[in-house]
């Protein structure tokens, strides 16, 4: 069970929230309503939700990104639901679950309530994932010499030219001189996937896999990964699997 709270100036936006919550998202409870971030502030270091339901502007002068900026580190999820499109970028650039314009659609609703319990899951998992890779070791060449890295602490790996990019969940990103192919020789094939000519993801941060022509992946960070058709098929039997 999910515990919620909403933070919204307009009180009558957050009775329709929960009503839609309660109606259509059995597995939320709603702890309160908050409608400046000074009283957002105060109730989340309370109650400690799982979850921040959160509108962009909260007045003339305050938002919702000012509340998210007295938290270091946001423990939090955060999904905002809001009136104005042009936030979206600055919204998961603070590592936003989701953005949901009003009026709100349920569907989307669900889906976002989905990304948050999947995400919790999957940081609860990470410590077991980084110390079943603890034995196995990999070194990375860098211009000062060698980084030894645990294979479960890698997002996932990017081609640039003869380089690879590797992204960490812990937001480093480091480039190296090898090619993709060489890196994906080193890591262990139970927990990464060649999804794409440019790309290998570790299974473990894979959040949602989006259908389409050209099928994508969205990982715990948000990052959006194309999955070529050549590679779909192990892709998706990896995922059965799991």
């Amino acid at each position: 069970m999910l515990q919620a709270v909403i933070i919204d100036d307009q009180r009558i936006n957050a009775d329709m929230l929960q009503e839609l919550i309660q109606q259509f998202c059995p597995d939320v409870t709603i702890l309160g309503f908050c409608t400046t971030i000074e009283e957002g502030y105060t109730f989340i270091n309370r109650h400690r939700p799982d979850v921040v339901f959160l509108d962009v502007a909260l007045n003339d002068d305050d938002t919702g990104f000012d509340l998210l900026n007295m938290f270091n580190p946001v423990f939090f999820k955060t999904i905002f639901i809001t009136a104005h499109r042009d936030y979206a970028v600055d919204a998961f650039r603070e590592n936003a679950v989701d953005y949901l314009l009003k009026p709100i659609n349920i569907r989307q609703l669900q889906m976002a309530i989905t990304k948050v319990e999947q995400a919790i899951q999957l940081e609860e998992r990470k410590p077991e994932v980084v110390q079943n890779a603890s034995e196995a070791r990999i070194s990375l060449p860098t211009q000062e010499g060698y980084l030894f890295v645990h294979p479960g602490e890698i997002l996932y790996c990017e081609a640039s030219g003869s380089y690879t990019n590797f992204y960490f969940v812990d937001e480093r990103k480091i480039t190296i001189s090898m090619h993709l192919k060489e890196c994906e020789a080193m890591l262990p094939p139970s927990i990464f996937c060649r999804i794409h000519n440019s790309y290998i993801v570790n299974m473990n941060f894979v959040v949602r896999y989006i259908r389409g022509r050209v099928g994508a992946v969205v990982l715990t960070n948000n990052s959006q990964l194309e999955v070529s058709a050549s590679k779909k098929d192990a892709f998706l039997h990896l995922i059965r699997k799991a």
